[in-house]
């Protein structure tokens, strides 16, 4: 595994304010969007002080995060509180991803030594282990769900080969793919668990996963796993701090694709690049306009589908225009970003157990 390890909250927010006009690019509706502004930041208290890199934000009340020394939290209130909740014999797991579909149901990734998937169905009053793993060579990186039942997984090669697992029933049993199935690794060639987002589901059956180490590679399967694409990206690569560390696609066509290296996570080089053609051509962002690793990007949903924020260790950046031009925003130390579905609100998480609730400002 590529560990991506770069392992305080105060209640005021900060605003950024950009000159930004209304999207255009790749946009597919002619319909006016409203002028983005900027942003409203607000730290929040999380109760933690663990790194936190799962996230998952349910609605513009509800969301949950997951961290190092076992820790899990949730809120039901915007975040104006958050509850740690406690996964009995989980107290050493690195909890790097977490799926949540209401305030009483989340599944919850814990990466390896041994790899052990938990299930809340209450709230977090009580957890269920759902999968175990003890494979030398496991170490889970990512996970998403399509709907409330049916959801993958990702790890690092096992036998030359990505081991992905899914599941049919909400979490509760997990299915591995057949050997044969699985794409093969190029030697060295690994993922990122920096923010739960180097695999992406989307529709009914895409999936997208993304790898560094010895290859910065795209893989993509349209039937949940069962056949895989390789696609190869422009993103710097070869040593195992170096890689893809996200993937967020608007569609099928449009997608973005973000890194760097964990070691220099100021190093601007090719660390990030559009595609408008589902991955057959790939356009490099500048050097000049993101600042350093960037380990999470999301886009914006409809009518903002242009917008994308992408953020990391060093800062964030914003564009309206489908990653041609982009804006700095001024909040560091957020290793992992959750929009709310269909909103403009969302969360971001971090070291040292940072937390912070953003919205766009119209």
């Amino acid at each position: 595994m590529i560990r991506a390890l770069l392992n305080s909250c105060f209640g005021h927010a900060f605003v950024l304010f950009l000159v930004i006009l209304p999207a255009i690019g790749c946009g597919t509706s002619t319909a006016p969007v409203p002028l983005i502004k900027g942003f409203e930041w607000r730290l929040q208290h999380g109760g933690t002080t663990a790194g936190l890199r799962g996230l998952c934000a349910v609605s513009s009340e509800i969301a949950w995060f997951s961290g190092a020394e076992g820790t899990v939290g949730r809120t039901v209130n915007g975040g104006s509180t958050w509850e740690l909740v406690k996964v009995p014999g989980a107290e050493n797991v690195d909890f790097r991803d977490i799926e949540a579909f209401d305030d009483q149901t989340a599944v919850i990734m814990g990466v390896a030594s041994p790899a052990k998937f938990y299930k809340t169905a209450d709230g977090g009053e009580t957890w269920q282990l759902v999968y175990h793993n003890a494979t030398k060579e496991v170490f889970f990186n990512s996970m998403g769900f399509w709907d409330r039942m049916n959801g993958i997984a990702v790890s690092d090669p096992v036998g030359g080969r990505f081991l992905l697992i899914r599941t049919n029933d909400g979490g509760d049993t997990w299915t591995e793919i057949p050997f044969d199935n699985r794409p093969a690794a190029i030697p060295g060639e690994a993922q990122f668990a920096a923010s739960g987002t180097c695999l992406r589901v989307q529709g009914a059956s895409d999936v997208r996963f993304v790898t560094g180490g010895a290859a910065a590679r795209l893989f993509y399967s349209a039937d949940r796993g069962d056949h895989w694409r390789v696609i190869e990206t422009p993103i710097i690569s070869g040593t195992s701090s170096e890689g893809i560390y996200s993937v967020a696609f608007r569609d099928k066509e449009c997608g973005i694709v973000t890194g760097g290296d964990f070691q220099k996570v100021e190093q601007k080089t090719r660390l990030a690049a559009i595609t408008h053609d589902g991955g057959k051509i790939w356009t490099n962002i500048s050097e000049s306009q993101l600042g350093g690793l960037r380990e999470c990007a999301t886009f914006f949903a409809s009518p903002y589908q242009d917008s994308i924020l992408v953020i990391g260790p060093s800062g964030a950046e914003f564009s309206v225009d489908c990653g041609a031009s982009w804006t700095a925003a001024p909040i560091k130390d957020i290793h992992s970003i959750s929009l709310c579905p269909g909103g403009t609100t969302g969360w971001g998480v971090g070291a040292d157990g940072k937390i912070v609730r953003f919205t766009a400002i119209f």
